[in-house]
């Protein structure tokens, strides 16, 4: 009947009828997002309190994490009363909307606002669109602009300055090498007790070679600021990254989940920065600590939600996170076809050590000429910077491996003692462990073996299972060289066991061959069965058997319903189940 009826009315007539109901319902005292609904299918009147009731809206979608409702509300409320007194407000409140969808028009809708706004309109503003203009790969726009801001923000009201100076301080941080200006700031923001200063000095100490008792100090520092200051944001990337460096596995899985809930709440979409930061750092902490498989889907996800978004700069650290996954499991095909799509120069923010992945691919590939060429780009933008170590992609150990294969064994030996040495400074032993066995590759065998078995053994106190398995390797594969085949059996079988269960499918079939050549049969890696489960596939079956739907698994776990819905197909396949409810069943049955 509804249809039929409104296949027959005037469209005019019906919006009239609309705009009565929505001040009928005003009157009566309804709620903004009621009569909003009845606005958005009326043309605009130029009357302030129908404005008023879809800015209202608007704003409150935003606060619930709805951006893109947010979005149309306020620009049908600009449309309505376009001279309304408030308009800086509403402009800033469409900007942060958009800012969320990753829709670029905030930057001119946010410099709007902060023209015509008061002094905190303009601080908020320019602080938002500073974070778009480093998207959009406009970082000295951005720097230019908080500068600016910063020296007026003080008519902002208290705390505002050092909440700009803060963000000039990440985005400065960008620019290689670091200006002057970027390391003054950091020493007098820290000095004072401020959170961003501290997580960028804790990266710039563990990047730098510090040991990891003084990096955590600076870590646990910025967090207690940041606590103080009643900050809510996520965990600042710098801290995140500090992290990670110095194996401090589960601080950082802490500190993700409480980030990942707050950035559910709030909506925000990939290019609005939180998100796109939230995507590639789980990646990062799933190729240390977790699954490898994890981190390629959580990977593949954040790169099309990237591509969606048309951030070019967050597109490229989609990517670049996605390819060193891709290398890590061996799938050199996947990861050369990502890798093509980069800059062939590492530029604009993130750090995506773009010229190390790519000679790692070289040099699996045998091009070591080339491989060396990449290389010596790389760690001039890592002296630029201060690095004594990589990031996320292990270009040392790259190096030392083309060296000898381009005959340059003392320049090898020399690369290799340094890193060890970094190593032995910092005290991360899965860094150490990697620091020995590539120094073996320089010694003859019985040096060779020592350095492996002291290397293995540190290896083992890591929380990173990647780390472990690449250290028991190397052992087992030198002690089947020298002969002791009986001895190489133990490291490899292990090695293979964590390749295995961590998802480094190319270190798997490696070990897997060498076992068959020391002598042994290996077992088949189990197809069915709870053994077969993935640690995420462990995850979801676990709270699947738990009596949770798909919708709060995915909430648990910060992955996407798809995610969710792939894992328990596999699963279902693998423990030969049709359904949920046969799965406390089998998991039980298993474990018995």
């Amino acid at each position: 009947v509804r249809e039929a009826i409104g296949a027959e009315a005037v469209a005019s007539a019906t919006a009239r009828l609309h705009r009565r109901a929505a001040r009928l319902r005003a009157d009566a005292g309804a709620g903004a997002q009621e009569v909003a609904a009845h606005l958005l299918h009326t043309d605009p009147a130029g009357e302030d309190w129908a404005a008023a009731a879809l800015a209202e809206a608007g704003r409150r979608a935003l606060a619930e994490g709805a951006p893109d409702v947010a979005v149309r509300l306020l620009r049908r409320a600009l449309d309505e009363a376009p001279e309304a007194p408030g308009r800086p407000a509403l402009l800033l409140a469409l900007g942060q909307a958009e800012a969320r969808t990753g829709n670029p028009a905030a930057i001119d809708h946010l410099a709007q606002a902060a023209s015509a706004g008061s002094a905190d309109i303009r601080v908020r503003a320019d602080r938002i669109r500073a974070q778009m203009l480093v998207l959009d790969r406009r970082t000295g726009e951005a720097a230019r602009l908080l500068g600016e801001t910063a020296a007026t923000a003080a008519d902002a009201g208290p705390g505002a300055v050092e909440q700009v100076e803060s963000d000039l301080l990440d985005v400065l941080a960008h620019q290689t090498p670091p200006p002057p200006e970027y390391r003054a700031r950091l020493e007098a923001g820290a000095a004072g007790e401020r959170a961003t200063p501290l997580a960028h000095l804790a990266f710039a100490r563990a990047i730098g070679g510090a040991p990891a008792a003084e990096v955590l100090g600076l870590v646990h520092r910025a967090r207690a600021a940041a606590r103080r200051a009643g900050d809510r944001r996520f965990m600042h990337y710098y801290a995140f990254e500090a992290l990670l460096l110095v194996e401090a596995a589960d601080e950082a899985a802490g500190a993700l989940r409480e980030a990942s809930a707050l950035e559910q709440q709030l909506g925000s979409r990939i290019a609005a920065g939180p998100l796109a930061y939230m995507t590639s750092a789980w990646v990062a902490w799933e190729r240390r600590f977790g699954d490898l498989r994890e981190a390629e889907e959580r990977a593949r996800y954040g790169l099309d939600l990237a591509l969606a978004a048309g951030a070019s700069a967050v597109v490229d650290n989609a990517r670049a996170a996605l390819a060193i996954v891709l290398l890590d499991r061996g799938d050199l095909d996947a990861a050369e076809e990502q890798i093509a799509h980069l800059p062939p120069v590492e530029t604009g923010p993130g750090l995506k050590e773009t010229h190390a992945m790519r000679a790692r691919l070289l040099a699996l590939q045998g091009r070591h000429e080339e491989a060396l060429a990449e290389l010596e780009a790389e760690l001039e933008l890592e002296r630029a910077r201060g690095w004594v170590t990589g990031n996320r992609e292990p270009c040392r150990v790259t190096l030392v491996r083309v060296l000898l294969a381009l005959g340059r064994d003392d320049e090898a030996r020399r690369a290799a003692d340094d890193l060890l040495a970094v190593a032995l400074r910092r005290g991360v032993p899965g860094l150490e462990g990697r620091a020995r066995y590539v120094r073996a590759w320089t010694l003859d065998r019985d040096a060779a073996l020592d350095e492996l078995r002291r290397g293995a053994e540190v290896a083992r106190r890591s929380p990173s299972p990647i780390a472990q398995a690449e250290a028991l390797a190397e052992l087992g594969a030198a002690l089947r060289r020298a002969g002791l085949r009986t001895e190489a059996r133990q490291p490899l079988a292990e090695a293979r066991d964590l390749a295995h269960r961590c998802g480094a499918a190319a270190l798997e079939r490696r070990c897997a061959e060498e076992l068959l050549m020391a002598g042994a049969r290996p077992r088949r890696v189990a197809l069915s069965g709870v053994e077969s489960l993935t640690a995420a596939e462990r995850r979801v079956a676990d709270l699947a058997a738990r009596g949770l739907r798909n919708r709060e698994i995915a909430d648990e776990l910060f992955v996407t319903l798809k995610t969710v819905e792939v894992h328990l197909s596999r699963i279902y396949g693998k423990l030969g189940i049709q359904n949920r409810t046969q799965l406390a069943a089998a998991l039980g049955a298993d474990a018995a």
